[in-house]
């Protein structure tokens, strides 16, 4: 993994742990503006959130990637693990990533399992799936 995709990693797991631990959960509907904590929120209130990521997640993504399209964000609820730890999906895409020359490579998109546990544990963060394209941006 390279030190961009585990920067990355780092401040989503921290949103991801805050989120978790807060009590107030404030739904917003599919495709609004939210941040990857409200994303957070939202997908272990109802199963689901997605929309346009905004924050400093989006601009770092942003720059990393050189688009400058949306970043869309879908965060799916998953199974509840041993010790009340409840397990999020989370998938990034950033439209239009251009190459170093100017064209277009497509989208870059990234997938990550979160484990977040309520005894205040550091989550557990696993990417399971990275592309820019048709290539793949996992390491080998």
């Amino acid at each position: 993994m390279n030190i961009r995709t585990f920067v990355l990693l780092f401040i989503f797991a921290g949103c991801a742990f805050r989120a978790s631990a807060e009590e107030t959960m404030i739904s917003k509907p599919a495709g609004r503006e939210m941040t990857s904590g409200e994303a957070f929120k939202e997908a272990i209130r109802t199963g689901m959130a997605q929309g346009v990521l905004v924050g400093p997640e989006a601009d770092r993504l942003k720059r990393e990637t050189r688009s400058n399209e949306l970043t869309l964000i879908q965060v799916e609820k998953g199974e509840v693990k041993d010790g009340g730890c409840q397990v999020l999906v989370m998938t990034l895409t950033q439209p239009n990533v251009p190459t170093r020359t100017g064209a277009n490579a497509g989208n870059y998109v990234s997938k990550t399992r979160l484990t977040l546990c309520k005894d205040g544990s550091q989550p557990l963060v696993e990417v399971i799936g990275c592309s820019v394209g048709m290539a793949n941006c996992m390491p080998q």
